[in-house]
């Protein structure tokens, strides 16, 4: 189920996923889908880093680097 979501999520926000992108690395984790999960959670540490939530993009970086 948590694939099946995760792909609406991107169906719905196609090139704007990046706004959501921490949800769709724990939907892609919870799904097993570790390529995609890594994926976004990196993309979720950059954009966390981006505004300087730096505690955040640590956890969501490790998060990626785990898997």
């Amino acid at each position: 189920m948590s694939a099946a979501v995760a792909q609406s999520l991107l169906g719905s926000y196609g090139e704007q996923s990046g706004k959501v992108a921490s949800e769709l690395a724990t939907l892609f984790s919870s799904a097993r889908d570790f390529a995609k999960a890594v994926e976004f959670y990196l993309l979720a540490a950059k954009q966390a880093a981006e505004v300087y939530a730096n505690a955040e993009a640590a956890v969501l970086a490790g998060r990626g680097l785990e898997m």
